[in-house]
């Protein structure tokens, strides 16, 4: 049980929840970026809330499933497609043995999360099956994925979720052009300038 890449997207990776407690060895605590989407796509299937996904960013991977499962895509305005037919996020969807995944560029927002059923069953690398880029480190292989990879599926949920369960659009993470972000100094503060 497995997807294959045939397209990696811009910058697709493996994450979870994240990989806390190792700072002090210079591993920052890894992890989806936007836990909300992340935890959201994850429950919508009855998968554990901190089961492995892919990060998808900006320009979604296309994938191949080897086998039928549930999958749901939440986060960014980036709209999958199964099989070359528009498909809604904050869904659960149904993918065949040999369908093919791909996703539209990213319309608001910049990370959308794709869970499925079971969730990608990559090693845990100090608690966490996050990838970590610089430090090559959890992940699949410790990267961002490539052409040919394979990724492994887990075990399907003992309740498979139903087709069509939906996340109210009122609890959607909210996507607006502009942000205003709070900064806090850290460990690097003294390399910014004016």
């Amino acid at each position: 049980m497995h997807i294959k890449v045939i397209k990696p997207g811009l910058a697709s990776s493996v994450q979870d929840a994240g990989r806390n407690g190792y700072y002090h060895l210079g591993i920052p605590p890894c992890g989806a970026l936007d836990q909300y989407s992340f935890r959201a796509a994850n429950l919508l299937l009855g998968n554990p809330e901190s089961a492995a996904v892919l990060e998808c960013t900006l320009l979604g991977p296309q994938l191949q499933f080897s086998v039928a499962c549930r999958i749901a895509v939440c986060g960014a305005a980036m709209q999958p497609r199964i099989n070359g037919q528009p498909q809604p996020t904050h869904q659960v969807l149904s993918i065949a043995a040999g369908d093919t995944l791909d996703f539209l560029p990213a319309t608001a927002g910049m990370r959308a999360y794709l869970a499925v059923s079971g969730g990608i069953d990559v090693p845990e690398v100090l608690g966490s099956r996050s990838t970590y880029t610089l430090g090559s480190l959890g992940g699949y292989l410790g990267r961002r994925l490539q052409a040919g990879d394979s990724l492994p599926l887990g075990l399907a949920p003992a309740a498979v979720a139903p087709l069509g369960r939906s996340l109210p659009a009122a609890l959607w993470r909210s996507l607006p052009q502009r942000a205003t972000v709070r900064v806090l100094p850290g460990l690097y503060a003294h390399r910014l300038t004016a």
